[in-house]
This record gives structure tokens, C-alpha cells and sequence, in this order.
């Protein structure tokens, strides 16, 4: 796009020509199943807002603003989206309200709105079908009110209204990556679709050609100068501080970045701390995410935490888990060489290594350090008796070895102190009562005794 002259602001270094990402992220969030036939409008649309579909979608996770539903207009000409939040169904009518207003600020005007037979579009009253069919919903009577008047299309149940929901599940999957890229709680769900949406707008797709939606609408060229990675660590220049000049008394506060306000110049940001959301300008941006992702332990915790019918954090950190170096003892550590033989070389001396061999000396010496890991693990295990490594799932029987003898011999002599974790066992079953009633002894000779 910077090559085309399409942005201004925006410069792209490296590979240019890769356009698709083989990231883990986008390859976990965007996994779909394979794609259906699509049908064709028989008169494609030739002008902004002759077409457009409307689809309502419901999030099983509330907002921080309380929202729990999303409606989006899409029009068929230029792919431009348009999303609106609500707390309610009943908001649709006033939503499409905002968005004909916004098309009659650039020139435009709705012709045909295309949508399901869901109740916040077509009216549900009367008990027989006939009178559902005669009788006007809320949204038609303002559809008819109009001069000129909105052709109201209806599809049926049975095939749904295909461009909403292309557009739905694009910017889903796009907000999916972004909150776990960022590693963010599902509650800014919200903020996640509004900058997706807002990305795809300034981005040119195989309808608009060498342009954007948004150009096709305004008439400008987008400006990418002010994006920044989403979710990541802001800093904040707080407004009229009287404390500024005090000593020790930092002048800023971090924030999260989340994306921009409409009608708004600045950058939209979040305060964990207050929980409230503000637009502001002066501020810097850290856009990484080292500090939160652990890269060789790539695992989805918030999905563990919503089976456990735990609460979400605000933020997530990968490092934060009693399980993370337990699960890095399952990789291979690239400077442990001491399954690696030596070559029979003929000893020199170092003096007399050529300079352009001073790297194959180090690699000799490099099993030295693993031999004084060893011997340092094994005056370790001799001066401490610690329990044996299992890195074997929870229910997977492990094979029986000397040093798991040795450990329990050593806690029945010393009637160690023990814990119980949650039940795991299924409520009902038998396995789940006798673990009820082992999990009351404090010590390993009362667990025995029960």
C-alpha cells in the first residue's frame, strides 16, 4: 500500500512480498473449517450504500462497558463495516439510525438493507404466521418513514445472510489473535472488533481494487502513522498534576493501549487500576510482548481458567505459572553436550591453535560444564532428600523406580506433612468419596491408617 501511494505515515521494511502470517498465534486463531459455496447478487452493486447487510451477533462474555451484543452494517459495494455495541437487542433500530446518518454526512444513502428474521429486525407479534407476516417491526416503520423509502430484504432461517457473517467471523478471528497475542482478558472484546474493523477499512480487499473502503467513502487516503500494536503497555502523561514537581513522585501512569475513540483525536487507553477508559495524546508506546509471553510455553491459560470457573485477570503473564519450568523440562537443552563424544584429536597446546580454530576448542571444552552440573545435582540429591521428578500427565501410571522407593521410605520415617489439591474425581463416583475422606489426614501416616 506504502508502495502504491494508498497511506501516508507508514513505512515497511523486510520482506514485502509475504503477505500471509505463520505466526502461532493467527495459526491457532484462525484455524476455521473448509470454506462453503457462496452465491452471487444477480445486479452487483455499482455505488456505497445500494446494498448493505446487517447480522446481530451475541458474546457469551460481558464488556467492561457492559456489552453483550454487536450489530454491523456491511456494505456490498465497498466491504466498508460498521460495528455498534449494545447491551440489549432493542438498540438495533437506533444503531441503524446512527449509520444512515453517517453515510448522509459523506453523500450516501441506504437502499436495500438486507438481514435475517431475527426479532430485532422483523416483527415477531400475533400468534398465527400470517399476521407475523402483515404486521411492521420497529425498524421497517423507519425504513418507511424515509424519503425515499429502504427496501427492507429479508432472508430466511435457512440460508443466513452470508456477507454479515463472513464479516463476523473475520473480525472475530482477528480479535481472538489480538487478545491472546496481548494476552488480555475476553472483557475488551469490544475494543478487539472495533480495531480490527478499523484496520480492515484501511486496507484494500479484491473489491475495492487499489483502494481502501475508507477512501471510497471519504475520498482520503488512510493514514497508518497512528497505529500501534494492540494491547500493548502505554505511558501516560498525567493531565494537571499538582504532585509533578514533587520529588520521587513519577509523572505518568501506565495504561493499555486499546485503540481509538470515533470522532476523537488520540489514542483510546484502559487503567487497570480505575478501570475506565479514556482518549488521551500525550503518551509512549512499548509495542512488545516479551515481558508477558513465555515463546517456548505457548499455552492458552484463559481457556484453563474459564473450565475451572475461575475469574479472568486483566492481563495475563506466561511467566506467573507454578507449571511454566516444570513444562520447560520437557525441551532439549541446546548447550548440554554431555551425551556428545569426544573426537580423537591429537592434544595441543593452546598456543598452538590456529586463531581460525579458537570455536572448536570451546566446543571441547563445552561437556565440562555439563559434567559439573552432574556432580553438582548429585551432591545436591545427597544432601537433601527431594522428591523425584514426574513429568507424566496426572493419572498416567509411571514406571516404579529406586529413587521413588528411597523418597517414600524417607517420608513414612519422617511422617511428612501433606496436601490435598480440588477433587478431580467426577461427583457421584466412589473414587471421589475415598478421596474426600484421605484428604482429612494431615500427615502420610494418618493418610495411610485411613
Amino acid at each position: 500500500m506504502s508502495a502504491h501511494g494508498m497511506i501516508d505515515g507508514f513505512n515497511l521494511v523486510g520482506n514485502k512480498n509475504d503477505t500471509q502470517c505463520k505466526c502461532e498465534t493467527c495459526a491457532m486463531a484462525k484455524i476455521r473449517r473448509h470454506a462453503c459455496r457462496r452465491t452471487k447478487y444477480v445486479d452487483a452493486p455499482k455505488r456505497i450504500g445500494e446494498h448493505v447487510s446487517s447480522d446481530v451477533k451475541s458474546v457469551p462474555y460481558e464488556s467492561f462497558e457492559g456489552y453483550k451484543y454487536v450489530v454491523n452494517f456491511v456494505d456490498h459495494y465497498s466491504r466498508l463495516g460498521v460495528c455498534y455495541f449494545m447491551r440489549s437487542k432493542t438498540e438495533v433500530l437506533n444503531c441503524f439510525k446512527k449509520y444512515c446518518s453517517e453515510l448522509v454526512y459523506y453523500g450516501y444513502r441506504v437502499e436495500h438493507l438486507h438481514s435475517d428474521r431475527g426479532s430485532e429486525y422483523f416483527s415477531q407479534e400475533g400468534e398465527l404466521i400470517a399476521g407475523k407476516d402483515r404486521s411492521l417491526g420497529e425498524l421497517d416503520k423507519f425504513c418507511e418513514l424515509l424519503t425515499p423509502k429502504i427496501k427492507h430484504i429479508v432472508t430466511p432461517v435457512e440460508s443466513k445472510e452470508k456477507i454479515a457473517e463472513v464479516w463476523f467471523r473475520d473480525m472475530f478471528e482477528t480479535a481472538d489473535a489480538l487478545l491472546f497475542e496481548a494476552r488480555l482478558s475476553p472483557a475488551f472484546w469490544c475494543d478487539a472488533v472495533s480495531y480490527s474493523q478499523y484496520l480492515f477499512n484501511r486496507m484494500p480487499n479484491y473489491h475495492t481494487g487499489p483502494s481502501t473502503p475508507y477512501q471510497m467513502l471519504t475520498g482520503k487516503r488512510a493514514r497508518w502513522d497512528k497505529i500501534r500494536v494492540f494491547g500493548c503497555d502505554a505511558f501516560q502523561l498525567i493531565p494537571n498534576d499538582p504532585l509533578a514537581k514533587v520529588p520521587g513522585i513519577m509523572k505518568g501512569r501506565k495504561v493499555i493501549f486499546v485503540g481509538f475513540t470515533h470522532g476523537c483525536n488520540g489514542y483510546r487507553v484502559f487503567d487497570p487500576e480505575s478501570r475506565r477508559y479514556s482518549t488521551i495524546e500525550n503518551v509512549y508506546f512499548y509495542e512488545s510482548f516479551k515481558h508477558r509471553v513465555d515463546s517456548l510455553r505457548h499455552f492458552d491459560k484463559r481457556r484453563a481458567l474459564m473450565k475451572a470457573g475461575k475469574n479472568q485477570p486483566i492481563q495475563l503473564d506466561d511467566w506467573d505459572d507454578e507449571n511454566a519450568q516444570a513444562v520447560r523440562n520437557l525441551y532439549a537443552d541446546l548447550d548440554d553436550q554431555s551425551d556428545v563424544k569426544e573426537t580423537q584429536e591429537p592434544k595441543r597446546a593452546l598456543n598452538e591453535v590456529p586463531l581460525n580454530e579458537a570455536p572448536r576448542v570451546s566446543e571441547r571444552l563445552r561437556p565440562q560444564r555439563a559434567l559439573n552440573e552432574a556432580k553438582a545435582h548429585e551432591t545436591l540429591r545427597l544432601s537433601e532428600q527431594l522428591r523425584p521428578l514426574r513429568l507424566l500427565p496426572v493419572g498416567k501410571e509411571a514406571v516404579w523406580t529406586k529413587a521413588d522407593a528411597d523418597f517414600l521410605k524417607f517420608a513414612r520415617e519422617e511422617n511428612l506433612q501433606i496436601s490435598y489439591v480440588k477433587n478431580p474425581k467426577s461427583k457421584g463416583s466412589a473414587s471421589r468419596l475415598r478421596y474426600h475422606r484421605y484428604s482429612r489426614a494431615e500427615t502420610l501416616l494418618e493418610a495411610l491408617e485411613l
